[in-house]
């Protein structure tokens, strides 16, 4: 399958400054976007995210930063 940037986008209803973003690991997409990602390009959830363990690990630093910063507001 043949895709621009721009085609996600707009298939996501994001700008193809987002998409850039997520390509260079800047930011990642919501869990929203991953599930519309994952049906757009006709793949389970497990190649999407196993299939690329950059963007696993980014998740998990992600969601430690979220716990790490709810501790501190919180405190």
């Amino acid at each position: 399958m043949s895709l621009t940037q721009m085609d996600l986008a707009n298939k996501l209803l994001v700008s193809n400054k987002t998409i850039s973003n997520w390509e260079t690991g800047k930011t990642l997409p919501d869990i929203e976007n991953i599930i519309l990602i994952s049906k757009y390009l006709n793949l389970s959830l497990d190649d999407l995210f196993l299939g690329d363990e950059t963007m696993v690990e980014k998740l998990r630093e992600n969601q430690q930063e979220r716990k790490f910063y709810r501790v501190v507001t919180i405190s």
